[in-house]
């Protein structure tokens, strides 16, 4: 647990914080872009994987035992849970700085960029 703040305060200062104090969210575009390619790179090693290893329940168990998964669990972390929830439905006041900073400004193109 001690060790995560190794990554966080860093990757605070050095990203985060620069990103959040530009005036334009021109330069976002790059980091959006970064979040992307980072989550496709996941959803690749994570299909990687599931060929690679196949089902979960193969073999006897005893090399990777796997106990049953509960779809909700409440305990002292899922405050984590809730602040992200917090979090996202905040993103949505910088929705009038995208739509003031579009090129053409039409509804039709901010609802599609919104609910994709």
């Amino acid at each position: 647990e001690r060790q995560s703040y190794v990554i966080i305060i860093p990757a605070t200062l050095f990203v985060i914080l620069p990103l959040s104090l530009r005036r334009s969210l021109d330069a976002l575009r790059y980091a959006s872009l970064l979040a992307v390619l980072s989550v496709v790179f996941v959803v690749i090693m994570y299909l990687f994987f599931l060929v690679r290893i196949g089902k979960y329940d193969e073999g006897d168990g005893s090399k990777h035992p796997y106990g049953p998964v509960e779809a909700v669990t409440w305990s002292a972390h899922s405050i984590n849970s809730v602040t992200l929830m917090v979090g996202a439905f905040c993103v949505m006041n910088t929705c009038l700085q995208v739509y003031d900073e579009m090129r053409v400004q039409k509804r039709r193109k901010i609802a599609v960029a919104t609910l994709a």
